[in-house]
């Protein structure tokens, strides 16, 4: 479910995790150490939710192209430098969660209609 997850994004959110880690235990350092509050746990908590739900959106944006591939419809894929038009009568594929033609080969999510 997550290898639709920007790679940037997992790591910014290793680095609230350490950080919560690091006042963790810091906090548990101090004479009288502080309840931890909600707030204490935001930064991880977004973190998480936000990864989940860029990581469903991505899905269901697959499942729509997917949808729309198979109906005959021509998508606009991108890839970092080229625009591609994949439809089924331009001799394009479906290879799991990518469309493939020849040796190209791009994910579904990456595409609008």
């Amino acid at each position: 479910m997550f290898e639709y997850v920007n790679p940037g994004f997992i790591l910014i959110g290793v680095i609230f995790f350490l950080f919560f880690i690091l006042t963790v235990l810091m906090k548990k350092g101090q004479d009288k150490p502080e309840k931890l509050s909600f707030f204490d746990f935001f930064p991880l908590l977004f973190v998480f939710v936000s990864a989940t739900y860029l990581s469903i959106d991505a899905k269901s944006s697959i499942r729509e192209n997917m949808k729309s591939f198979n109906r005959g419809d021509t998508l606009n894929c991108a890839t970092i430098g080229t625009r591609y038009l994949v439809s089924k009568s331009k001799g394009w594929k479906i290879n799991k969660d990518s469309f493939t033609k020849d040796s190209l080969l791009i994910r579904a999510d990456r595409c609008k209609n």
